[in-house]
């Protein structure tokens, strides 16, 4: 996979968790229907997740601008 096809899945990977994210985060503020205490750990484990995702993304990113500094 050449460089650009990696920059461009990495945006588009970015992009997509950054749309769950948001929807976990509205779906756990307390507005609307409150969850019961199993929907509420579901949603934080997800969003824990995902933000797990976004550092390892965050984590390659940096590492290819480094290599990329080094060429």
């Amino acid at each position: 996979m050449s460089l650009p096809e990696r920059s461009k899945l990495v945006h588009d990977i970015r992009s997509e968790m950054q749309k769950v994210l948001g929807f976990l985060e509205l779906l756990c503020a307390e507005s609307g229907d409150p969850l019961t205490p199993k929907q509420r750990r579901y949603a934080e484990n997800a969003r824990r997740s995902g933000d797990n995702i976004m550092e390892i993304i965050a984590q390659f990113e940096k590492q290819r601008e480094s290599g990329l500094a080094n060429k």
